[in-house]
């Protein structure tokens, strides 16, 4: 029996992300991308983030299933640039600071240093004022270091209060590796000299 309401982009929106999620197939999730380009107007800026939330899910997921795959990579930056230039995972009128993270990892991932540093510093005006300066200053350091540029790094994180323990154990984290990486090219340096 046909339903009157099958044409209805709600309900062709719903109805796919339910086959998306459970018949994990890439035709569906294209689908409901489709469908929300399409009839954006029709949902809620909040409801539209819950969906995308369930397609970023979906593709995270395919990823993690085919590592190494980076075409997925590249669909949840694309989405994600997309969300930013219309505000859609925008919080109170700020870019969520795990959002931004996620953006800045997955286009490091992807090799996109140039992209990733001009990200960076474009939307660093767009965090939220309690969690600007610690969110902006971890990923500048998390660049500068992927950038092999490890005293740039250590520099970036120099001042920084964390307040958030996972910025804070990243952080860390970074230093170590860029403390690291320092002490490895000043003995590689040193050998180099007492060679000759």
């Amino acid at each position: 029996m046909d339903s009157p309401y099958k044409d209805e982009p709600s309900i062709q929106v719903y109805a796919s992300l339910f086959k998306m999620l459970s018949q994990q197939t890439d035709d569906h999730y294209q689908f409901v991308l489709q469908k929300l380009d399409s009839y954006a107007n029709q949902f809620s800026i909040s409801e539209q983030r819950s969906i995308y939330d369930f397609v970023l899910n979906y593709l995270i997921g395919k990823y993690n299933q085919h590592t190494g795959q980076t075409s997925y990579l590249d669909e949840i930056l694309n989405l994600y640039k997309m969300l930013v230039e219309k505000k859609i995972i925008y919080i109170n009128g700020y870019l969520p600071t795990w959002e931004y993270k996620t953006i800045v990892t997955t286009a490091i991932s992807l090799g996109y240093l140039e992209w990733t540093g001009h990200f960076i510093e474009q939307y660093k005006t767009e965090l939220p004022l309690d969690a600007r300066d610690h969110s902006y200053a971890y990923n500048m350091s998390y660049y500068k270091y992927m950038r092999k540029d490890y005293k740039g790094a250590l520099l970036a994180l120099y001042d920084v209060n964390f307040n958030d323990w996972r910025y804070y154990t990243g952080a860390k984290m970074i230093q170590l590796r860029d403390v690291e990486m320092l002490q490895l090219h000043i003995l590689l340096r040193a050998f180099s000299v007492t060679k000759k």
